[in-house]
């Protein structure tokens, strides 16, 4: 990606370099969609800046309760220097709030790597049970018919 050109002043002052400086800035803004089911397998859209395709990341999904089943984490892929995709995890506990941090890995790939957090962004990520069906699907417009719900 493009870097911003510097000017370094120190006291008040600005400072020569020998040649041009770059700055690149880099971190995360959104992720879509913010929900998925607890059976996992989301795609994960993270946007973002200053992804570098040289480096691994991961999702890591934490729940600040320490609730059973947390933390997961899953590999990352570059998709754009503004883009990572990854997918949500199964979940194993009750817990359905999920804190996602993206982590990069210094030369290493994904969640397999030293993990360090990615410019500090977190956001919010809910799993949610999935309703399959419902039997059966007609009932008395009065009311009171026992249904099944599959899921």
């Amino acid at each position: 990606g493009g870097g911003s050109a510097v000017t370094v002043h120190r006291a008040g002052a600005a400072v020569r370099s020998a040649g041009p400086l770059a700055f690149q800035f880099t971190g995360w803004v959104s992720l879509s969609p913010s929900s998925g089911p607890v059976t996992g397998g989301q795609a994960i859209n993270v946007s973002g800046y200053g992804f570098d395709p040289s480096l691994g990341y991961a999702c890591a999904f934490t729940n600040d309760g320490q609730a059973q089943g947390f933390p997961l984490t899953s590999d990352a892929a570059v998709v754009s220097g503004e883009v990572l995709v990854c997918a949500a995890p199964a979940l194993s506990g009750h817990a359905r709030n999920a804190t996602l941090r993206v982590t990069s890995s210094q030369g290493s790939a994904g969640a397999g790597g030293d993990l360090v957090p990615f410019a500090g962004e977190s956001a919010a990520f809910d799993y949610a049970e999935v309703v399959r069906g419902v039997f059966p699907s007609w009932g008395d417009k009065l009311g009171g018919a026992r249904v099944t719900v599959v899921g």
